[in-house]
């Protein structure tokens, strides 16, 4: 009787380190499982931010762009039957940029979301407005003439601001098949 005692007391002690330890290995995993969720709801959240931050600064390029259209700060003119391009600058437009900018960039905080060399492709566009709308500050006219080098300088800062935020926006492909965002916070800035 005794051994049956000892043995039947060995089975439950089994049956109880058996089941401490299956709940550790559970506790663990489940652990381990809600931690890689964790990481992956936060890539997620950066990744939904950083495509709403480029689209909120694709915006802006409706003003830079040489496309007419009603934000369009540069208009370009040719007459009839000649090769020469004259080049104008709205600068009402130009204002607006401006502030469309900082409202992008500061006040919804969509800067914080992209690479600190995209962020200065706009800056350096901003700059350049900036000074001429400084030195036009008296000119009321809608349409001011522009040199064509500053005309071409605008134009090529356009191009600049275009084709950081498209490789700042395009998916990157990784070992696993997965896309995602490039990750703007690994960029070097300078």
């Amino acid at each position: 009787m005794k051994d049956v005692n000892i043995l039947d007391s060995i089975i439950k002690i089994a049956t109880l380190v058996f089941a401490i330890f299956t709940t550790c290995i559970v506790a663990v995993l489940n652990r381990r499982n809600m931690r890689f969720e964790s990481f992956e709801k936060m890539n997620r959240f950066k990744m939904d931010k950083q495509l709403e931050a480029g689209m909120a600064f694709w915006g802006l390029l409706s003003y830079a762009t040489e496309v007419e259209n009603e934000n369009a700060i540069l208009i370009w003119k040719r007459e009839k039957g000649s090769n020469e391009t004259q080049w104008f600058f709205r600068k009402k437009q130009a204002n607006e940029f401006i502030s469309k900018l900082n409202e992008v960039n500061y006040e919804k905080g969509h800067g914080f979301f992209l690479s600190a060399d995209t962020r200065q492709h706009f800056y350096n566009y901003r700059s350049k407005l900036y000074g001429l709308c400084l030195v036009e500050k008296s000119n009321s006219n809608e349409l001011i003439p522009l040199k064509e080098g500053m005309a071409t300088e605008l134009r090529r800062l356009y191009g600049e601001m275009n084709n950081a935020l498209r490789k700042e926006l395009e998916p990157e492909k990784h070992p696993n098949g997965k896309e995602k965002l490039r990750d703007s916070s690994k960029k070097k800035t300078g």
